[in-house]
């Protein structure tokens, strides 16, 4: 019997998860069910721009040290902005339960951005539970879309 790797993550946040309070709970939470996770060691004042938290930390992914990151931001729109900047980098913003599992159905992200100015701490572990235990759709058409986005990215990404 073959064991299935365990996905690893990295995790970035900027100034407006307050006190790190969203990443410290996802931190705990992915080592407390095994899973290898490192904070990308940024310290982040008042004045940080979160291009470079973001970038440092989809690198990391890009590397091949960690299979996924989840990024916090004010909105985690300008977070999935720079990390879609990047070759297979996947990254979506996420506000609800259910947009997340259509969104991983659909699309398979390898990058959750969370919107800290609008996300409970509380949520942030079933949030992740929720991504762990969704599998992309094997439908016909979200294959297809998610070959014709890797082709794009081939194209733009030479």
């Amino acid at each position: 019997m073959v064991k299935e790797k365990k996905l690893s993550f990295v995790i970035a946040s900027d100034h407006t998860d307050r006190n790190n309070a969203i990443l410290k709970e996802i931190k705990n939470f992915l080592e407390y069910h095994g899973y290898k996770c490192e904070i990308y060691d940024k310290d982040c004042g008042p004045n940080d721009d979160f291009p470079i938290i973001a970038s440092g930390a989809v690198e990391k992914i890009c590397s091949g040290a960690f299979d996924r990151a989840i990024l916090i931001g004010g909105t985690g729109s300008g977070m999935a902005m720079v990390a879609n900047k990047f070759k297979g980098v996947y990254a979506t913003v996420v506000n609800n339960f259910k947009e997340l599992v259509e969104i991983v159905k659909r699309d398979d992200p390898n990058v959750l951005c969370i919107p800290a100015w609008n996300f409970p701490r509380q949520d942030a572990r079933q949030m992740i539970r929720l991504w762990l235990h969704t599998k992309p759709s094997n439908d016909e058409k979200y294959v297809r879309r998610r070959k014709e986005i890797k082709a794009i990215e081939e194209k733009n990404f030479k």
